[in-house]
């Protein structure tokens, strides 16, 4: 019985952190309000840059990631989610990243999450089989898209060096 008022404790504590970090993450972004109706005064509009940026990502690739809540914690870099807290690790680099930390395949991690995740995957963020399935499978597109933009980067690089060569 202890046991079980620990974890409601500690279950509870964490799931006030998280809405504490947002909290103060979120207040300390400061906007005035437009002086005029239809004034832009006061308002931050994005740059054409970033706009193009957003662009440049599918819109659906990352919806999943922020409807489940994971980008409280979570960047997924290769869809341009970007986290709230920065709590956890990018999700792009899953695919590896949960061999090396738990010695496991995305696969068997969502059926046996351990550590943070496994309060966070059994209290918090409460999956489907089929979204498990879809999350995994997001994860390894995200992973390879990462790889895929790093491969360009590397190009661009090599094709920068060999202008300046000549």
């Amino acid at each position: 019985m202890e046991k079980k008022i620990k974890l409601k404790w500690l279950i509870t504590g964490l799931g006030l952190g998280v809405v504490l970090s947002v909290i103060l993450f979120l207040s300390g972004r400061q906007t005035d309000l437009p002086v005029e109706p239809g004034s832009k005064k006061g308002i931050d509009l994005p740059t054409s840059k970033e706009i193009e940026g957003k662009h440049e990502k599918s819109p659906n690739e990352g919806t999943f990631f922020v409807e489940k809540g994971c980008f409280t914690c979570h960047d997924v870099s290769s869809f341009g989610v970007k986290s709230l807290t920065k709590a956890g690790p990018d999700l792009a680099n899953a695919y590896t990243d949960v061999q090396s930390r738990f010695g496991k395949t995305l696969e068997e991690f969502f059926a046996n999450p351990t550590g943070t995740m496994a309060i966070v995957l059994s209290q918090q963020i409460k999956l489907t089989e089929a979204e498990k399935q879809e999350a995994i499978e997001k994860l390894k597109l995200a992973y390879q898209k990462k790889l895929e933009e790093e491969d360009h980067e590397k190009e661009d690089h090599e094709e920068d060096q060999n202008h300046k060569k000549d």
